[in-house]
Order: structure tokens, then sequence, then C-alpha cells
């Protein structure tokens, strides 16, 4: 950490985020050097502030806070991995998952996105249930699903999409999941091979909501009903519950995809790395548990 880390000043710090983009590769060394040194949040300085960067400053400061933000997440993920199984594990790993792809841009956490919908939800005074919260995200708020010709990295960053109020169907199911979860809705997610469903059932009748097309929500015998010949193998993914370890598991994957596709090699090597390290854990506690 740099000597000067706890003695600069609010103007020094702003001087170095100006210097950020500098073109001479000695000043650039010099201003990440002293960055990484500072023992602050610097996307919450930025934002505190009101500092008007462009966006060559936010690229460059992407790269200068690269390994700081990589440190971070690698903690977070090791003590997920080895914390116990619960309904905490999806906000957990979808907010760190988010602070990553936040890199240098300032966005409030996502438990608190979470918390101000849940309250603005219950301000509405619609009953609380699954079609109501879903009428909610997308017709009040006014939701949108991000099509997959468009589909890119942000578009599965929960703090994003929740500020954007648009995203890929599975950030849009994580989200609804969540919120779900503070509304004491029973509902969990759905392990329909390539879609993103969440299920709920009412009076015995078994749904899904359909984040592929704005949050639709139709009985399972309706969906089942479109499958023809492979109606069985569909009812059997519809029966079987898609655990947080797995919906983490679909997300780290698609975003190896997108980084690879929008040529962000580290992003995508860095995510590949985070499914190696919950498979491996994974084998280890298939190995114990078949141990004698």
């Amino acid at each position: 950490m740099s000597p000067l880390s706890h003695e600069v000043s609010d103007a020094t710090i702003e001087a170095l985020l100006s210097l950020s983009d500098d073109e001479t590769s000695l000043v650039r060394a010099a201003v990440t050097r002293e960055i990484n040194g500072l023992d602050i949040d610097i996307p919450a300085f930025i934002h505190s502030r009101h500092l008007a960067l462009s966006e060559t400053h936010y690229q460059a400061l992407e790269q200068i806070l690269w390994e700081r933000n990589h440190a971070h997440l690698m903690q977070i993920w090791r003590e997920w991995i080895d914390g116990e199984e619960g309904s905490w594990q999806l906000e957990h790993a979808m907010s760190a998952l988010s602070r990553f792809q936040n890199g240098a841009r300032y966005r409030p956490a996502l438990s608190m996105l979470l918390d101000d919908t849940a309250d603005a939800f219950a301000a509405h005074g619609a009953a609380a249930t699954c079609p109501e919260l879903s009428r909610f995200l997308f017709e009040v708020l006014g939701y949108t699903v991000m099509p997959e010709m468009d589909a890119n990295s942000g578009g599965m960053n929960l703090a994003r999409v929740m500020e954007m109020r648009h995203g890929l169907p599975m950030a849009l199911s994580c989200i609804f999941l969540l919120l779900g979860g503070r509304l004491n809705l029973k509902v969990s997610g759905c392990r329909w091979p390539g879609s993103s469903y969440a299920r709920f059932s009412e009076n015995d009748v078994l749904y899904m909501v359909d984040f592929h097309n704005n949050g639709a929500v139709v009985t399972a015998e309706e969906l089942l009903s479109l499958q023809g010949p492979s109606r069985k193998a569909a009812e059997a993914a519809i029966t079987l519950e898609m655990s947080p370890v797995m919906m983490v598991k679909r997300i780290v994957n698609e975003l190896v995809m997108y980084y690879r596709r929008e040529e962000n090699p580290r992003n995508s090597i860095f995510m590949l790395d985070l499914l190696r390290m919950l498979d491996r854990k994974e084998r280890l506690g298939a190995l114990e548990n078949a141990a004698p």
C-alpha cells in the first residue's frame, strides 16, 4: 500500500482520477500505483464527489482496479463456497458478482436495491402474490427483457439490471426470486433447459412465470401442452427445483460466454476459474458423501 494512502486529500484523489487515462505510460503507472494504494472505495468516492468522469476515464479505471476487484471477489467466493447451504446463497453470490461487474462505476448495493423495490411493492398496495409481483415489475416499473441478439454481460449484472430495469431473462428470474423471498412468497427456480422460469403453486395448481415473455404467468399444463413428443422430459424438468447454487452456476457459465463474445478474455477466464472452484467443491462433497 502506498505510504500516502492515509494522508491524501480529496483534491489529490480527484487529481489522480483525472490522470487515470493519461497518454504517458510513466504517468499511468504512477497513477495506478497511487490509486491502488488508496484504502477507499473508489466508485463510492466518485459518486459522493459528483465527479463527471469521461468514458475513457472509466475504461482506464476498470483496468487499474481490476486486480483489487478480482481479489475481493475471490475472497468472497471462497467464503461463499465454504458456507452452509441456504436461501442466502443466491443473493450473496449475485451481490459479489455485481460488485465485480460494476468495476469503477458506482451502483447501490444489490441488497439495497432489492429492499427498495420490495418496499415499493408493499406501498403499491397489491396482494403479495407471484402474479402481482410480476405485474408490478413489468407493468408498473416497466422492466423489459433484453433480446438475445443484444445479450451481453451487463444484462447479467443484477444491480445494473435493476438500475436500468432491463436485463436478460435469467437475471430477471433471479431478481424475482430474491424479491419473492423478501415478500415471503413460496417461489423457486426451475431447471427447464435453456429457459428462465420461476415456479409457484396456487390452489394445488403449478404455475410458471416466463421471463422470456415479460413475466407472463402460465400454468405448467399450458406449457407442457406445447411440448409434443418431448412432454415427458419437459414434465420431469418442471418438477425439479433449481437450487441457488445451480442458478449461480448457470449465470457464471453464461458470463464466460458473454465475456468471450465481448473479447474480454481476462474476465472470461476469471469466470471459468469461479466455475472450477465450485465444481471442485461439489466433487469433494460427492466423494465425502460416498465414503463408507
